[in-house]
């Protein structure tokens, strides 16, 4: 594997958890899901990758936005990898770690404030398929007690 450095940033958005009229639908469903993100919007988006990318000196990086209600949008800038100059692009697939982990238990926290999840709900409430979803709550996947292994292997991506 060549190593690739990615500044990525991600928006989360549990669309069960949504109180609005298209709950249970995918995007893909929803009737104003071919809305794409206002011009003014993305360019600050492209300008921001820049900026960051030069603060932080990294070679490329990808941004993407997943909204309900509007087209997925990405962008890609720099390379993948320097050795060989192969440009960064939006399809690349890598390992999101632990930096996820921050953002996922702060929007989990976030929908406990609201009401919306409880702590005490299982995996399999919310994601299909987990390995004894049944058996490990929120709260333990929070905290990384669950002894979820990682499922995201390559036979995993291939099918998603």
């Amino acid at each position: 594997m060549r190593p690739v450095i990615i500044v990525a940033a991600s928006a989360l958005l549990l669309a069960a958890c949504s109180s609005g009229d298209t709950a249970g639908e995918t995007p893909s469903e929803s009737p104003s899901a071919t809305q794409q993100l206002p011009a003014d919007v993305t360019s600050v988006l492209q300008n921001q990758l820049t900026k960051t990318m030069e603060r932080n000196g990294v070679p490329g990086g990808v941004v993407q936005i997943c909204a309900p209600g509007y087209e997925n949008w990405a962008d890609a800038q720099g390379v993948a990898d320097r050795e060989t100059g192969e440009e960064m692009t939006t399809d690349l697939v890598w390992p999101i770690r632990s930096v996820t982990k921050s953002f996922t238990v702060t929007l989990i926290l976030q929908l406990v404030d609201e009401g919306k999840i409880s702590l005490d709900d299982t995996i399999d409430q919310w994601v299909p398929n987990v390995p004894n979803g049944d058996e490990v709550t929120l709260a333990q996947l929070a905290d990384m007690s669950s002894g979820v292994p990682e499922y995201t292997t390559q036979e995993w991506l291939e099918s998603y």
